[in-house]
């Protein structure tokens, strides 16, 4: 089953590291379920993660520290701009720096999570010493995170923002199988190391390089 919500394309113009235009097309084939957006520390994963996040109306501390700091001019603005496919029905949505207060959210949302693991799914199986889940652990929530999303019928794209950096790459990629079989959209920010290490898995991805 395809996901009912599909993001097709995200277009940042001078936003963090990107100057100028830049666009990530996702694809729309079932070969395009999850992408994976590879590039070195600093590069700008997470501001394309935020710029995801900001569309949606959920947190996007990155957007939101530059839309209060005091240096950012009128003719530094920047904007973001959404493709969206929902039930069929291809959409695009803009929001601009300059009018952001304007913006009216779509009607969908997305999934988001990041190192942190605040979704109550996961806080369950924290550890109290190290703040981290192990393993086992984590794939079992996860596991049971996306039983519950079928159950529910909700297909949403889920966006991560490297939150499997501490796992052995055996368990990265049973949590990947896990993802794939789940119908929704997977949006994934990692390293290029961990990439190379799961498509020589056999993992199979979409691989945008930044």
């Amino acid at each position: 089953m395809k996901s009912e919500v599909w993001i097709e394309r995200l277009t940042v113009e001078n936003l963090g590291p990107f100057v100028g235009r830049r666009t990530f097309n996702f694809g729309t084939s079932p070969e395009d379920q999850l992408t994976y957006i590879s590039g070195s520390s600093g590069s700008g994963k997470t501001y394309l993660v935020n710029a995801l996040c900001w569309m949606f109306d959920l947190p996007a501390p990155a957007i939101s520290r530059r839309l209060t700091s005091p240096v950012i001019e009128y003719d530094h603005h920047f904007s973001v701009e959404v493709d969206l496919q929902v039930n069929g029905v291809v959409s695009s949505i803009k929001r601009d720096s300059l009018r952001s207060e304007e913006f009216v959210a779509p009607q969908v949302s997305i999934i988001h999570f990041d190192d942190l693991w605040v979704s109550t799914a996961f806080e369950k199986v924290l550890s109290r010493d190290s703040g981290h889940a192990s393993g086992k652990h984590l794939l079992y929530s996860l596991t049971k995170f996306l039983d519950n999303l079928k159950n529910r019928g909700d297909f949403r794209p889920i966006v991560f923002d490297a939150p499997f950096g501490y796992l052995d790459m055996r368990s990265l990629s049973e949590a990947f199988d896990a993802l794939i079989s789940h119908s929704a959209q997977i949006i994934f920010c990692g390293n290029t190391h961990d990439c190379r290490d799961l498509i020589d898995r056999g993992c199979s991805m979409r691989v945008l390089e930044i």
